[in-house]
């Protein structure tokens, strides 16, 4: 409080009235200042540790919650209408957005964007199922594309393969599609073996040249016994032995040609037959391969001739591959055979697997 003025009294008063009125005013002086000091005192209390830059409320009220502070509380209220303005205008165009997309291509709309979702997945796994049940897990094999084509000329669903190159293919697009060489995962020995088994039997003369699930069409010549295994060397063999030990007896293991081949074995234009086998032995031996033949009677017609002799050495496994001239038969056959026997007088104990006869090196 400003000081109450003491030292400018008029001198014609009395001194006595002067001293008076200046003690009076000294004492006016102190009870001004002492409620001021008292009332601060009070503020200061009330208002405690904050800051005297934060004591105005209208200051505080320019610092948002994030601690950034604006130069005017209008500055602060116009800035916090425009992030509001904006996050309503987001939410606008994305209710919008939303409800654009619950609609689908063929204007079916959906209560919620989350039932459009569902139904497309249900839609989506539907769809896979049906194609996965369509497609068989043992593919179909074919001796090239133009065979596959032929059979199947506006597609089908699944996986086909070619044996001369090895690839697959799938239709796609209203034609076949080549997809690439064959790889096959995840199935068993016995599924492999089945494909091998169709491969190796195309354009083959051999009625069951693979001894695909049984020995039909393999035959065993005087006192041999035939027996069927699987997956030595990842192969089906047929294991041919006796224990008869006999000049004089034709011990042999036979493999009937297809009805549908035997007429051509006399044809002049074939001059010449590819054989294709694996063969292992138990023991150092020669066999002869051999062509034989029944009459109409099923009566045999012995061929004389021997196609091929095979010089093996025991327990190495032979691939063999080979071409031999055809020759004629002038007496009328029904069925052929190919015969492979031990002439030696000994017993016998050795395996075939995957007979095949072409023509030509077909």
């Amino acid at each position: 409080m400003e000081k109450l003025k003491t030292n400018e009294l008029s001198l014609g008063l009395n001194q006595t009235l002067r001293n008076d009125l200046v003690e009076n005013f000294e004492k006016i002086q102190k009870g001004v200042d002492g409620q001021s000091d008292s009332l601060n005192k009070q503020i200061l209390g009330m208002l405690g540790n904050v800051a005297p830059q934060d004591q105005n409320e209208v200051t505080q009220a320019r610092i948002d919650a994030n601690g950034k502070s604006y130069d005017t509380l209008k500055g602060r209220e116009d800035a916090t209408q425009a992030t509001a303005e904006t996050a309503l205008s987001e939410e606008r165009e994305t209710l919008v957005e939303v409800q654009d997309a619950r609609t689908n291509s063929t204007s079916q709309t959906y209560p919620t964007l989350k039932d459009r979702m569902d139904s497309q997945e249900n839609d989506l796994n539907n769809n896979i199922n049906d194609k996965l049940a369509q497609i068989s897990a043992t593919p179909e094999t074919f001796a090239n594309l133009a065979a596959l084509q032929a059979k199947y000329p506006n597609g089908k669903v699944g996986i086909f393969v070619t044996v001369d190159n090895g690839h697959k293919y799938i239709w796609n697009n209203n034609q076949w599609q080549d997809a690439g060489v064959y790889q096959s995962v995840g199935i068993s020995d016995g599924e492999a073996l089945n494909i091998a088994d169709t491969s190796l039997n195309i354009n083959n003369f051999i009625v069951n040249g693979t001894f695909a699930g049984s020995l039909d069409g393999v035959n065993a010549r005087n006192n041999v016994k035939l027996t069927r295994y699987q997956n030595t060397f990842g192969k089906t063999w047929v294991n041919v032995a006796t224990g008869i030990d006999d000049p004089d007896i034709y011990q042999a293991i036979e493999f009937a040609m297809k009805p549908s081949i035997v007429p051509s074995l006399n044809d002049t234009n074939i001059v010449v037959l590819k054989f294709e086998f694996d063969l292992i032995s138990n023991y150092d031996a020669d066999f002869n391969l051999r062509l034989n033949f029944q009459n109409t009677n099923g009566s045999y017609i012995e061929s004389s001739r021997t196609m091929n002799t095979l010089r093996i050495t025991a327990n190495k496994v032979y691939s063999f591959n080979f071409m031999t001239p055809k020759f004629l038969i002038e007496a009328p056959f029904k069925n052929a055979f190919v015969a492979i026997s031990d002439p030696v007088a000994e017993k016998v104990n050795f395996s075939i697997s995957n007979m095949r006869v072409t023509a030509g090196g077909i």
